[in-house]
């Protein structure tokens, strides 16, 4: 795996740097499924199968953090966000998922930052940039991104999933038409 991984995030150093991470706190209940070994006790996170979380930003991502953990399973976050408009931003979210996965010591792929590839690829949709949010232009941008997640997660002989259902602002039927034409969506 870690040969694999384009970028890893040196959240030793990232973090140690930035905000403390009290901004991202495990619950309760998670440390009591740490400490007390979780529902199934002795068994291995192996005989789970490994999941690939499309993360599209921290607070979207907490949520799904802490369900995963109390189902005990084993994942790693996926940064892909290519549709972020400019790099600093870009950047500015990822610290963010970085500061997340250093809450709850969790391993954070990065996929390369390539927001012209990700514009030619919704300029496929006529009028593209005349389009409201929730309108066709979001159908090619999830498409894109869910996409290249899912190649990831092939390459890696994983499942995968993404957080971007829990936003209220983005149509979770929509982004599940658009996965499960992926075998290994979950």
């Amino acid at each position: 795996l870690p040969d694999r991984r384009k970028r890893l995030c040196s959240l030793s150093t990232r973090i140690s740097r930035s905000a403390p991470l009290r901004l991202f706190p495990p619950s309760r209940r998670i440390d009591r499924i740490r400490k007390e070994g979780g529902r199934n006790a002795g068994r291995p996170f192996a005989v789970m199968s490994k999941l690939l979380l499309h993360t599209c930003c921290a607070p979207c991502a907490s949520g799904c953090v802490e369900r995963l953990f109390a189902e005990e399973r084993e994942f790693v976050l996926y940064f892909s966000n290519s549709n972020i408009n400019t790099k600093e931003e870009f950047g500015k979210r990822l610290d963010a998922v970085c500061k997340l996965a250093g809450a709850f010591q969790l391993d954070v792929l990065v996929d390369e930052y390539d927001h012209e590839a990700w514009l030619a690829h919704v300029a496929q949709v006529e009028e593209y940039a005349a389009q409201p949010e929730r309108g066709l232009r979001c159908s090619a941008c999830f498409d894109f991104s869910l996409g290249r997640t899912a190649r990831k997660a092939a390459e890696l002989g994983m499942s995968f999933a993404t957080t971007l259902t829990v936003s209220p602002h983005k149509n979770s039927a929509l982004i599940f038409r658009i996965a499960e034409v992926h075998p290994h969506f979950e």
